[in-house]
């Protein structure tokens, strides 16, 4: 059996995102692509996908947008702020985190995060 295949873009409308989100909790495996966005279209998407949650889709976008260069650090504190784990973790594991974000990487009620965010920071140290 072929692997579904999901595309999301800055154009996915909330009725798109629906649509995908039954489908991607019907399947054990798909191919998600998440299109580039500019900052204001990430902000977009961000906003609209945290006031849908919970919704496994949703979560995982969020994960990678935060891993994304180009993802606002406005955004990156709401994504922190869902107070997912994996969503978390995505955050902590960037380089670039203000102070704000560092703070709250190292005090997450989430002990995986916090030990992630540190291991990170110790490399990142490192190098």
């Amino acid at each position: 059996m072929k692997t579904p295949e999901m595309s999301i873009s800055a154009s996915t409308t909330d009725l798109e995102f629906g649509r995908l989100a039954v489908l991607w909790d019907k399947n054990n495996n798909v191919d998600l692509t998440i299109d580039e966005m500019t900052e204001d279209e990430i902000s977009r998407v961000v906003e609209m996908l945290i006031a849908r949650l919970p919704c496994s889709l949703y979560e995982s976008v969020l994960e990678t947008l935060a891993e994304r260069n180009e993802t606002p650090l406005d955004c990156l504190l709401k994504i922190f702020c869902t107070n997912i784990e994996s969503c978390q973790m995505s955050v902590c594991l960037r380089d670039d985190l203000e102070n704000e974000l560092k703070c709250r990487c190292m005090n997450s009620e989430h002990k995986d995060v916090c030990e992630h965010f540190k291991m990170r920071q110790k490399w990142l140290k490192s190098q």
